[in-house]
């Protein structure tokens, strides 16, 4: 089922279609793709290619000349706004980068070489499971699963073509070598030893000729891995194999990064790039918790050519305008590795302030919690408020106010996190603003891609208060209740002059939301009346 994300970006214009109509071809409509069958084959290689979206008109003008000469079936991406969609993972991470799918019958395998120098001037993300043959084609496994044997020995192919699903742990011992530093550091200093001996001798060193450890599937949208690559020269030959229940529930083996960052949970996974738990070991070998987000090359290519590599730099880059300002997780360092982009932050010991509100509500209403609980949820509901006033004074919008991007950590102190959509006002920077934003959080304008204002922020807020005075999540909320939200709230709360703002906040209009200002000074006279 699409998500909302997808209802959000979806179009009905077929932008693309006017293309194979000027090349008189016939094709249908399969969801987000036009497919054109010139001819019926049933035996053939499936072959991606993967653009980011400002190469993508010309990569279609370029290759569906060539597919109609060759008499090759081949689909396409129907619109810019499926396009987004397939590039950036909405449609699931097993769709990532297809944005033309071409059918090349078995015997005509000469015709990749074409391809691939047809498409050395074009990138675009990774297309996962599959083999690469620049940055730009792919080639998928045989139907059948018994393994790509295409005869490709004179296609030249870099030999670190490997499937982009597979991650290479570090070199043999490494991981377990930081390890035991760690543990004599702190046996140096009198410290109790942090990580189990039991627990890094998990840590799989077996070696395969290339003197890298085995490499681990983290991420992969299939059951296989690569297991014969060639150890010299650029040519290569690919099988894969199925991977057994037995070895898909094996105990992960630890990932290493920047030969200083050990991996050791992923928290978050997204075909943008995943979320990652790690122990830094910092100059004096003492371990530090550390989060690693990852931004995966290419991914969430926009118009301008900027991907996730910017917004991570542009993330850092707003630690330092607004640490001072507010509490946000302290950028330790901004590194490449593998052609994706890591940030790494500081771990925060605290929880969301979705579990902070469910754990006041319990299925409750307002009118039922205490009055206690009331006043907490209040105060922290000001205290957020505030927090957006002094960014906003400082000259910056965050655009994605939601209860994901708030933590409250063990002693109350409230920390804003997930800056990449962030955007100041001063330098009228990034231009054009970055994308997306989560969906029930984010104003019609910032869907659209319009010139951000503090209104953007504001909408966000008065979501966060829907979700604070309802206990309800924002993207649970049906057609019925979106159309009466005057109504729900007022149901919920029995408060008029909340319910009125909280409505006003979220008008498809800017111009109509009210002001930071009598948000915050409404929320105050209502902790005083509770308090009195």
């Amino acid at each position: 089922m699409e998500n909302q994300a997808i209802k959000d970006f979806a179009s009905v214009r077929d932008d693309y279609a006017a293309l194979l109509e000027e090349h008189s071809l016939k094709y249908t409509i399969d969801n987000h793709y036009l497919i054109c069958k010139q001819a019926v084959v049933e035996d053939y290689i499936k072959v991606y290619l993967s653009v980011v979206i400002s190469q993508l008109p010309t990569l279609l003008q370029l290759m569906t000349p060539e597919f109609v000469q060759l008499g090759l079936g081949f689909g396409m991406v129907k619109n810019q706004s499926s396009a987004k969609l397939v590039l950036n993972g909405y449609l699931g991470a097993e769709h990532v980068g297809k944005v033309v799918i071409v059918f090349v019958p078995n015997g005509m395998e000469g015709l990749l070489q074409r391809l691939v120098r047809l498409t050395a001037d074009f990138y675009g993300p990774r297309v996962p499971g599959m083999v690469q043959l620049n940055d730009c084609v792919f080639i998928d496994r045989s139907e059948k699963g018994e393994g790509i044997n295409c005869q490709m020995d004179h296609i030249q192919v870099p030999i670190d073509a490997a499937d982009p699903a597979v991650s290479f742990i570090a070199p043999a011992d490494t991981g377990k070598e930081i390890l035991r530093q760690i543990n004599d550091a702190h046996e140096d200093i009198g410290a109790d030893t942090v990580i189990p001996v039991s627990f890094i001798d998990q840590i799989d060193t077996r070696q395969n000729t290339s003197g890298q450890c085995n490499p681990v599937n983290r991420g992969s949208d299939n059951n296989s891995v690569l297991t014969d690559q060639a150890k010299t020269g650029s040519k290569i030959k690919t099988k894969y194999r199925d991977v057994s229940p037995a070895e898909r529930n094996k105990k992960p083996r630890i990932q290493v990064l920047a030969d200083k960052y050990i991996v050791l949970s992923e928290l978050k996974s997204d075909p943008k790039g995943d979320v990652l738990k790690a122990l830094y070991l910092n100059k004096y070998l003492l371990p530090v918790w550390c989060i690693i987000k990852e931004g995966k090359k290419y991914m969430v290519s926009d118009s301008a050519g900027r991907d996730m590599d910017d917004r991570l730099n542009w993330q850092q880059h707003i630690y330092y305008q607004l640490a001072s300002v507010v509490h946000i997780p302290k950028v330790f360092e901004l590194f490449q590795q593998d052609g994706n982009t890591y940030l790494v932050m500081e771990w925060i010991r605290g929880i969301s302030l979705r579990k902070v509100i469910d754990r006041v509500y319990k299925g409750r209403s307002w009118k039922e919690i205490t009055r206690q609980d009331k006043i907490k949820l209040l105060e922290l509901l000001l205290e957020m408020i505030q927090m957006i006033d002094r960014i906003h004074t400082k000259g910056f919008l965050h655009r994605d106010i939601s209860t994901a991007n708030f933590l409250v950590g063990r002693k109350g102190k409230i920390y804003l996190i997930d800056w990449e959509l962030a955007f100041d006002l001063n330098a009228q920077y990034p231009l054009p603003p970055f994308g997306f934003g989560t969906p029930g959080f984010m104003s019609p304008e910032q869907n659209l891609g319009r010139l951000p204002s503090v209104k953007e922020d504001i909408y966000g807020l008065s979501a966060l208060m829907l979700v604070f005075f309802t206990g309800i999540r924002v993207k649970n909320l049906s057609k019925e209740v979106k159309e009466d939200m005057t109504g729900f709230v007022y149901g919920h709360t029995g408060m008029e002059n909340i319910t009125g703002l909280i409505g006003r906040g979220l008008d498809k209009e800017a111009a109509n939301r009210p002001g930071l200002e009598e948000i915050r000074e409404q929320v105050r006279s209502l902790i005083g009346d509770l308090v009195r």
